[in-house]
């Protein structure tokens, strides 16, 4: 093989080619300058110029130096070069696929030139020997017979092959050819190049950017809806529910490219971001394939065009523009697709979470009913006072978490007992003092078996070791008084004392609710909350007047 030179080097005395091609563009030649120009305006003003911008570039290029014979142009995809303008040559070498590793072996100096963008120039006898250097090393190359026949290859007496170098990488690569000797190597030749590279690496980076943004205009819009994606996702982070998620998103979507009103179709009704709701049966198919509102709904004189996606659960999302205001469609529907996914996976978190506090739900009531199973004088009372628990305290105004707490010390408020001998829990007469002051110990040991369970709240605890505590501070286990009672404690107390007065115990009949809500009553301040023995005894005569009616 002979090898391939580096024409930077080699050209020093004919005026030296620059390794750095990104020149301004006020170093250019004017007739450069001007079909940059030229080529950048035709970029701007077509989607599809990208692939055919570069055909006039380089007859325009050749036109400033006539002595070229011979020129092709390649372009980066993916694993490999296409050649998408040529000059002497046979239009059957446009589109031709040149793969990668081949054309670096065609190039010949190191990688780091390569990388560098460095020049290479082969003349004469070089040409032919690094031809036949690569059908012996590389084998049969299927796209060299193309080149063989269109490209002339076996005449060829210089080869000059510049890498075209666009952050950091050959995104193209110019080969000047020539046949009639080394024309490549007159005076004033190497600056010529140097220009050309220039120019053709600003235009790869227009093209770059034009082909990225599917069309160079669209760029600022393009830039727009990546904020709105960006403020879309930075929001929606912080939204972990369902409905939230939906709202927020829609209303950010609309806002953020332009539309009308956000929409949330479901199966019989059609729900504005701002509220409103209409009638399903309001839109209407279009012929460009959008959804259309029809005129006069939602106040607006003519129809409304929608881009839809589909939310799960028979919903479908949706954003209203008027007619031939939809830009960007790609990007709503995909920013549209985004809050879809988000709220259908917090909807399935939702249910998630519901199964698994059914499932700890359960769990705890169980452990109340094998209590009762051991102390049969108990028996449903852990159900009553579960139901009756969460009703006080929704009526009492707590979240829905409190509740959930509230609901689960009242399932495990007596556990302490299975630390209560049967002798004791089971006895039928009078408890002795020291009986007293064991039985007593059950809130405090209560406590330490429920601080095991895990993911159990603290509120719970609370309701376990104080629901005995007392108003006036003359209970059990801690003696606290008045508002030191954990509130969720004060609460279940006075329902636990309700039920206890109207079950049926072997040594007392039940009391009919209406002495028992009086008897909590005249408690109230003494040994209950008085504000919510009166909530809970409204809530009770709520119940019976509805019993009655």
């Amino acid at each position: 093989m002979t090898r391939a030179k580096d024409w930077a080097v080699r050209s020093e005395a004919r005026g030296g080619l620059a390794r750095d091609a990104t020149l301004p563009l006020s170093t250019l030649p004017p007739d450069l300058q001007a079909v940059l120009e030229h080529a950048t305006l035709l970029v701007t003003q077509s989607a599809t110029a990208h692939d055919q911008v570069w055909p006039p570039v380089l007859e325009a290029l050749i036109r400033t130096a006539p002595s070229i014979e011979g020129a092709t142009l390649a372009v980066r995809d993916g694993e490999h070069f296409v050649i998408r303008a040529q000059h002497g040559y046979a239009p059957d070498l446009l589109g031709l696929e040149l793969p990668l590793y081949a054309e670096r072996a065609w190039y010949g100096l190191s990688d780091q030139d390569w990388r560098d963008g460095r020049a290479r120039l082969l003349e004469e006898e070089e040409v032919q020997a690094h031809v036949g250097w690569m059908k012996r090393t590389l084998g049969h190359l299927p796209h060299y017979a193309r080149l063989e026949r269109f490209g002339r290859l076996p005449e060829m007496r210089c080869s000059l092959h510049v890498p075209l170098v666009l952050d950091g990488e050959v995104r193209a690569h110019l080969n000047l050819d020539g046949y009639a000797g080394p024309a490549l190597g007159a005076p004033g030749s190497a600056s010529w190049v140097q220009g050309c590279t220039a120019l053709l690496t600003m235009l790869l980076a227009v093209v770059n950017s034009a082909r990225r943004a599917g069309q160079f205009q669209r760029l600022r819009e393009e830039r727009d809806a990546l904020r709105v994606h960006l403020q879309l996702s930075e929001r929606l982070r912080r939204c972990t529910q369902h409905d939230e998620i939906l709202q927020v998103g829609l209303r950010l979507i609309q806002e953020g490219f332009a539309a009308e009103t956000g929409l949330l179709i479901g199966p019989a009704h059609v729900t504005c971001t701002d509220g409103r709701t209409v009638d399903r049966a309001a839109l209407r198919p279009s012929p460009l394939g959008y959804t259309v509102l029809a005129a006069g709904v939602l106040g607006h004189p003519e129809a409304l065009e929608l881009l839809t996606v589909p939310c799960g659960d028979g919903h479908v999302l949706g954003l209203a523009w008027r007619s031939g205001h939809i830009r960007q469609p790609d990007l709503v529907t995909a920013a549209l697709l985004d809050v879809a996914e988000r709220a259908e996976q917090a909807a399935a978190s939702e249910a998630q979470h519901a199964t698994l506090r059914q499932a700890k739900d359960g769990a705890l009531f169980l452990a109340g009913l094998a209590l009762e199973a051991r102390d049969l004088e108990t028996s449903g009372h852990t159900e009553r006072v579960v139901a009756l628990a969460a009703e006080l305290g929704a009526a009492l105004g707590l979240s829905d978490e409190e509740v959930r707490a509230l609901h689960a010390g009242a399932a495990l408020h007596d556990i302490g007992k299975l630390s209560v001998p049967d002798a004791l829990l089971l006895k039928s007469g009078p408890l002795s003092e020291d009986e007293w002051v064991q039985m007593r110990r059950h809130p405090d040991l209560g406590a330490t078996f429920a601080r095991r369970v895990p993911g159990l709240p603290q509120d719970s605890v609370d309701v376990i070791r104080h629901h005995h505590e007392r108003w006036d501070g003359r209970g059990y286990p801690l003696g606290l008084a008045g508002q030191a009672i954990p509130r969720l404690a004060r609460i279940f107390s006075v329902v636990d004392a309700y039920d206890a007065l109207t079950s049926v115990r072997p040594y007392k009949v039940g009391w009919a609710p209406a002495e028992a809500l009086r008897e909590l009553q005249a408690q109230a301040g003494r040994q209950f909350d008085p504000h919510v023995v009166q909530v809970f005894c409204d809530r009770m005569a709520v119940r019976a007047a509805l019993a009655v009616s």
